[in-house]
């Protein structure tokens, strides 16, 4: 998320925690310094300040946080303060803890900007698939596709 400042440049923004400051880095010769962001994904316009980067990427103990915290809506990644998965598939009652599946997907009933969290389904990947052809057939039995969805 950028704003325009006062100086006419780019006001940067920290993903994350909503920072708009960082650290500060002086240059080689000492005499110019500038401010550290870093991009936060592939889409070249969201970043996170210096501290931010810090927890997620280079300290492990924050990334497995930020990992496990972390669900996807839409095209983002968003990091949530609380733990939005139990390890339990809601449609056929299979566990993480139990070995019975390797992973479990959140699948989104509807989307609500709000509340990304919201109207959410913890599902093993097997559920998750077919709740997607599910979801993606159309009245007279056609799948659709995922754009024609949303």
């Amino acid at each position: 998320m950028t704003y325009e400042s006062s100086r006419g440049r780019p006001k940067r923004f920290c993903s994350r925690c909503g920072s708009d400051t960082t650290y500060i880095k002086s240059a080689y010769d000492g005499r110019r310094s500038y401010p550290l962001w870093h991009f936060a994904g592939r889409d070249k316009c969201s970043f996170l300040c210096h501290n931010c980067y810090c927890k997620i990427v280079i300290h492990p103990k924050w990334r497995e946080f930020a990992q496990r915290h972390k669900i996807r809506f839409g095209e983002k990644h968003i990091y949530l303060n609380f733990e939005p998965r139990k390890g339990v598939c809601s449609e056929c009652g299979r566990s993480v803890a139990k070995r019975e599946i390797a992973v479990t997907n959140m699948h989104h009933e509807c989307y609500l900007i709000i509340f990304p969290w919201f109207s959410t389904k913890e599902l093993c990947v097997r559920c998750h698939n077919e709740k997607e052809k599910r979801d993606r057939r159309g009245a007279d039995g056609r799948f659709l596709s995922r754009k024609a969805t949303n």
